[in-house]
């Protein structure tokens, strides 16, 4: 091999070497346009964290309210319907204590109403 094949040998070697930097620099550029990206959607990533965070936390406190609200609807009507439960007892005590009079009444009445006819079948 002559030094002309060397040099030849060497200077396709230099291409070649030439032809894999430029790519790699092509490929590092490709790649810093992906990092570019990265950091956008990382930061994107970020805000949507955040607004997830913030409404979440929004969330729960409107939850609360409207939790205690009903706590105290909640109670507002059990304390209406153990009222009524004391409403309906005592009038149910009173209709049993009408119904006796009633009875009375009737068994008077129709005493009555014997007393009468005695009285008339002896005029």
């Amino acid at each position: 091999m002559t030094d002309d094949d060397l040099i030849g040998r060497f200077g396709a070697i230099d291409q070649q070497f030439e032809r894999v930097h430029e790519r790699l620099e092509r490929v590092d550029e490709r790649l810093e346009r992906v990092d570019e990206r990265l950091e956008r959607v990382d930061e994107r990533f970020e805000r949507m964290e955040t607004l997830i965070r913030e409404e979440g936390e929004a969330t729960r406190r409107h939850f609360d309210v409207v939790a205690e609200a009903m706590k105290l609807d909640i109670k507002i009507v059990a304390d209406g319907h153990a009222a009524l439960q004391g409403d309906v007892t005592v009038l149910k005590t009173r209709q049993h204590r009408l119904e006796g009079r009633q009875e009375n009444l009737e068994v008077r009445q129709l005493a009555l109403e014997s007393r009468q006819r005695k009285l008339e079948g002896n005029s």
